[in-house]
Formats: structure tokens, C-alpha cells, sequence
């Protein structure tokens, strides 16, 4: 909306063509934001107005200024067997989260848009403890949200490797990955390298990703976008005198590779990975430096020439 206060756009259409007149901000938060909306409301309610069943899921979600918002949506087959789904709100809801104050929220959602409860199937949502009360209170069938379920089922799975140092050596390589993902996230000097070295090797100019824990998957996207990006990584790192340690510098072929890197200096402002070392201490696992054309093992002398 304050696009079209900005005097620079506002000289561009000017431009463009000077018969042209400007319709206010107000103009487009008043008049023409409420048409389109009422346009579209009017046709998803045409085409849920004649659906025998329906399905729906809902969820709670905080806007970036922390405001509590409900979304619902409703998925439902078409009378030429086409599978559909429209959101049918996404409403800002200040009330308390309680079970009962849900439930009354989407037997509102479902009036406001003359729905019947008689023809709704099952609602999907994730495991939250009010959103199971809700769905008893309203004697609603809740089907658990898969999405949520598989990562739960990952989660414990994960808690639970076995032997322990299995499971310490995922840690130590997720924790690599975050570290890693953090410096680069915020320093422009490595995304700027990283840039560079992405087009010097060919590979995709792809930003890192980083793990959120409500983001279901975002831990695997991580890590599968740290191994796409490892050789641009490596090449920024060995290339930052902040992260050396003598000769000793940040060397990671593969999180699976025997090669590992080794970087001992103290946490502080000055090394942002000072727990890189730890996954040098993984079973079978080798530390190594770089000297500019081949990774020399540590205490053995073997050398392994790098291209």
C-alpha cells in the first residue's frame, strides 16, 4: 500500500503515462482490496455451497509482529472428481488458546461460510493439546496431521540412536551445520564468498538454509544444502583467516567423509565455529591440515592431494 505514496513511483507512472492519476492509499485499502475480496469470497462460496462432504484443517500461527492469527481450510471433490482445497480464513484471533476458545472459533468459521457440521468428515490438525480438546468439545473426528507425526517420529528416533556415540556423532555434524549456517547467515563478507565461489565451481547460487524448529523438515533441508554448497563452504573458509589455527584449517570433504576438520581456538567474536574440533572425535575419524595442495593426516604422514 505505501508503494503508491512514494514519490519515486509515483514520478515512474508519471512516466509511463502522464494521464494517469494516482488513486490514494487510501483508495486501494478502502475500495479496492474490499472488492477483490468480496469477488473471490463470492466465488468459493458458490463452489462450496453444493458440496455433499467436506474436510478441513486449521492451525494457529503468529504473524511477524507476534499477532495470533487461525487459519482454516476446506478440502472437498468436485462434481468432476477434482480434489480441492481453499482457504477459507486466515482471521486474527487475540482470544486465550484454550480448547474451548478454539472450538467455538471454527464453529464460527463454519457459520460464517454456511457449513454444516453434518457434512464435515474429520478436521486435520497437529498434536497441540487444545486443538485435541477443541475437536472433542465440537464431537468433531480429528485425523492427525502427518506431516506433524512423521516429525515426531524422526525426533524421538533421533534421541534414541544407539550405541551413544552415534548419536553424539549426529549431533556433532548437525551442530557443524548450524555453526556453519549461522556465520555465513550473519556476515555479508561470507555470503558475498560464498557467492563468488559458488560461481567459480558451478554450483547452484543457492542460499544456506537454517533449522527451525517449528519448521517440520527444515533440519534435513539444512543439511542437504549444506552438502550441496560443502566445496563453496570449504573454499570461503580455508580462504578466512578468522577460522585458522596455524596450519590447521577447516577441511570437510563430506560430513561422511574420514576426513574431518580441526579447529581448537577459544569461542569468541573472532571464531564463530569453536566446537568444529568435536567432529574430529567421531569413531574411525582423522584429523587433518591443508597446505594449500594436500590434506596431511595427522601424526601419521599419509597425504591425500587435493584438486
Amino acid at each position: 500500500m505505501y508503494e503508491v505514496e512514494k514519490e519515486s513511483f509515483r514520478e515512474l507512472v508519471k512516466v509511463l503515462d502522464p494521464r494517469y492519476v494516482m488513486p490514494s492509499r487510501k483508495h486501494f485499502s478502502q475500495v479496492e482490496l474490499p472488492r477483490l475480496y468480496d469477488a473471490c469470497r463470492a466465488k468459493v462460496e458458490r463452489e462450496v455451497c453444493s458440496v455433499g462432504h467436506f474436510a478441513l484443517t486449521t492451525d494457529l500461527w503468529t504473524s511477524r509482529v507476534t499477532q495470533p492469527y487461525m487459519s482454516v481450510t476446506i478440502h472437498f471433490i468436485s462434481e468432476d472428481w477434482t480434489l480441492c482445497a481453499r482457504c477459507l480464513q486466515t482471521a486474527y484471533f487475540p482470544d486465550d488458546h484454550t480448547g474451548a476458545m478454539l472450538a467455538q472459533g471454527l464453529r464460527d468459521a463454519l457459520e460464517s461460510w454456511g457449513l454444516q457440521e453434518c457434512h464435515l468428515v474429520c478436521v486435520t490438525t497437529d498434536n497441540a493439546t487444545n486443538n485435541i480438546t477443541a475437536m472433542e468439545l465440537n464431537e468433531w473426528q480429528r485425523l492427525q496431521c502427518f506431516g506433524h507425526r512423521l516429525q515426531l517420529a524422526i525426533e524421538n528416533t533421533l534421541k534414541a540412536l544407539t550405541p551413544a556415540s552415534t548419536k553424539q556423532a549426529v549431533e556433532r555434524a548437525v551442530g557443524v551445520c548450524k555453526k556453519v549456517v549461522s556465520a555465513f547467515s550473519n556476515s555479508w563478507k561470507r555470503k558475498r564468498d560464498l557467492a563468488k565461489a559458488q560461481a567459480v565451481l558451478g554450483l547452484p547460487p543457492h542460499q544456506l538454509i537454517t533449522e527451525t524448529p517449528t519448521r517440520w523438515g527444515s533440519r534435513q533441508q539444512m543439511i542437504q544444502r549444506f552438502l550441496e554448497q560443502e566445496k563453496a563452504l570449504s573454499q570461503v573458509l580455508l580462504a578466512d583467516k578468522k577460522v585458522r589455527h596455524g596450519n590447521w584449517t577447516l577441511h570437510t570433504d563430506s560430513l561422511d567423509s574420514d576426513y574431518v576438520c580441526s579447529l581448537d581456538l577459544p569461542p569468541d567474536e573472532s571464531n564463530p565455529f569453536p566446537l568444529l574440533s568435536d567432529l574430529g572425535k567421531k569413531s574411525g575419524a582423522k584429523l587433518a591440515r591443508y597446505d594449500g595442495t594436500r590434506v596431511h593426516e595427522q601424526g601419521t604422514g599419509s597425504t591425500v592431494p587435493v584438486y
